[in-house]
């Protein structure tokens, strides 16, 4: 008797094979997110460590560096944040801002919400390994279940308990609880790696805005105006 698994699959009844293709095409759609996220934070980290090179050389000529990436169509969620900052602060100087204390207090504010509209923007899609991780281990155990239950209704008809007529309706029962791991398993492993990725992200993020706030402070209490 084959008990190959494409052997078992096809020879099972609709309702298994409907929750064994769903996982399977619930795996490939977890690989798909993990793969695309793992590029967008890896040329993420690439573009805030060139960023942050190019901050930290130019802090006493912060307008040349704005008006740089201003131009470019692609920038790090840092630069993003820089811009965004510098873009606030060259309105309240054409607007003729007087009072420091309330333009620092708007900068602070929009630092913390380009931070967050950062990170919801690469948090996207991630969702997804979280809800896989957590509901494909109960999806193959409800195919286990049904597929036992299966199997004894079978082993009810025939009369007998021969192996003959009970085995393959439970190894194939047992292959949804498999292919509710495998879509599980990597799922849940990309949540946590890619949750402390971002957790480093974020927390360079802030960094970068406590640096930046610091430093346009320190201008506007000197009265230079870099910006």
């Amino acid at each position: 008797m084959n008990f190959s698994f494409l052997h078992l699959l096809f020879e099972s009844g609709w309702f298994i094979q409907l929750l064994s293709f769903a996982l399977l095409a619930g795996s490939i759609w977890v690989w798909a997110v993990m793969v695309e996220k793992w590029k967008t934070i890896k040329e993420a980290f690439i573009l805030m460590d060139t960023f942050e090179a190019d901050f930290f050389s130019k802090t006493t000529n912060l307008d040349m560096l704005y008006t740089s990436y201003k131009s470019r169509l692609k920038t790090s969620p840092l630069a993003r944040l820089f811009l965004s900052v510098m873009g606030e602060l060259k309105k309240a100087r054409l607007g003729g801002a007087k009072n420091g204390d309330y333009l620092k207090e708007r900068v602070e504010k929009l630092i913390l919400t380009t931070t967050e509209n950062e990170m919801m923007h690469l948090q996207q899609r991630l969702d997804v390994l979280s809800v896989a991780s957590s509901t494909a281990p109960f999806v193959g155990l409800f195919g286990t279940v049904w597929g036992i239950m299966q199997s004894f209704s079978a082993m009810g008809s025939v009369g007998n308990a021969n192996l003959s007529v009970i085995a393959p309706g439970i190894a194939t029962a047992l292959s949804t609880t498999a292919l509710g791991l495998i879509v599980a398993i990597p799922a849940a492993i990309g949540a946590h790696y890619f949750k402390q990725k971002l957790e480093k992200f974020e927390n360079r993020l802030i960094g970068f805005g406590i640096e930046l706030e610091m430093l346009i402070s320190r201008q506007l209490e000197e009265g230079k105006h870099a910006f």
